[in-house]
């Protein structure tokens, strides 16, 4: 095994390996696990230099565009950046706010007597104020409710002439007897108009015709591409490429039993990076196959590691399934 140094490894993480070198490092980190911890323990130092603005321009820049490609990178930026902003608070001196020495509450309720008689007495004149308003404006509804009233009263017509009938001399009735009996009359006339009116057949109202929109129909697009895997973990049992189309949207991944796979009734695909890093996991599989969001893979060699679910409740290893992508 060829030994790296730290600087080699930062160099990979941003991109400035080749194509050729990164694959070579992948495939030394998917089998010697010591290369695989010192991998990992060079990413965290390059991402504390990151947030802490101690990486040149042009290494930051490649950092930006060359390692933040996955969600995980971003997941474990995120996560440092919310340990050092823990720190820098803990290390914060903490600023203690001094009491006002004579605050408002405790003059205006305290021992001093005079604040508490003027306050009481605003108090009392405010009342008084409140309780003659209330009961002007009550004076004023009442006058205008009276005028109201008055308005609309019949005025009376006094009527001193003298009907002859016979030998009989019959005054008129008083003028209060006769309005009352026209009030009477306009109001029974008012009722048969209205009995008139609801038992008339109400009329149909016209119709309103809706017409609804026409429907689009989007063309169905094609999107998604399906490859056969053999098992195989290193690039001596047989490399395999999938190429994804521009277009491509979704992969279904089909995965050639080894052996006696088809003994388990659920399966697991792990799909992870040459360095160990988990970017897709599909879980309670009952078919060796799979599908994965295109945008998950990027043009770089992965695992995709399948297991069984024993008796025992427990994930058994059955094969490895080494990929290479290319865009």
């Amino acid at each position: 095994m060829k030994t790296m140094s730290d600087e080699q490894i930062k160099a990979y993480f941003l991109g400035k390996l080749s194509e050729p070198e990164a694959e070579i490092f992948e495939i030394e980190c998917a089998s010697d696990a010591q290369l695989t911890e010192q991998a990992q323990m060079v990413e965290r130092e390059l991402i504390d230099d990151y947030l802490r603005e101690n990486l040149p321009a042009p290494d930051r820049g490649l950092f930006q565009t060359n390692y933040l490609i996955t969600d995980a990178r971003h997941d474990k930026l995120q996560n440092a950046a919310h340990l050092w902003k823990i720190a820098e608070e803990s290390a914060a001196p903490v600023a203690v706010e001094r009491a006002s020495p004579f605050p408002f509450w405790q003059t205006l309720f305290g021992r001093n007597r005079a604040v508490q008689l003027s306050l009481l007495c605003l108090l009392f004149l405010f009342a008084l104020c409140a309780a003659a308003f209330y009961r002007q404006t009550l004076s004023v509804d009442k006058m205008q409710v009276a005028e109201v009233r008055d308005t609309n009263q019949v005025p009376e017509i006094e009527d001193t002439t003298v009907q002859t009938s016979g030998n009989q001399t019959i005054e008129n009735p008083p003028a209060d007897n006769r309005n009352q009996k026209s009030v009477s009359r306009d109001a029974t006339a008012q009722n048969k108009e209205r009995e008139k009116v609801s038992n008339s057949p109400a009329k149909n109202p016209p119709e309103i015709k809706t017409t609804s929109a026409p429907k689009i129909v989007k063309p169905a697009v094609t999107n998604l591409a399906t490859f056969v895997l053999l098992p195989g973990s290193l690039r001596s049992e047989g490399e395999q490429t999938v190429a994804i189309a521009p277009n491509v949207k979704t992969l279904n991944l089909l995965l050639s039993p080894p052996g006696e796979a088809n003994d388990y009734k659920i399966y697991r695909a792990v799909v992870k990076t040459a360095n160990e890093e988990t970017i897709f996991t599909s879980p309670n599989l009952n078919a060796l196959s799979f599908k994965i969001p295109a945008d998950k893979l990027q043009n770089r060699t992965y695992i995709i590691s399948l297991e069984g679910w024993n008796s025992k409740q427990e994930f058994d290893s059955i094969a490895d399934y080494t990929i290479r992508v290319r865009r």
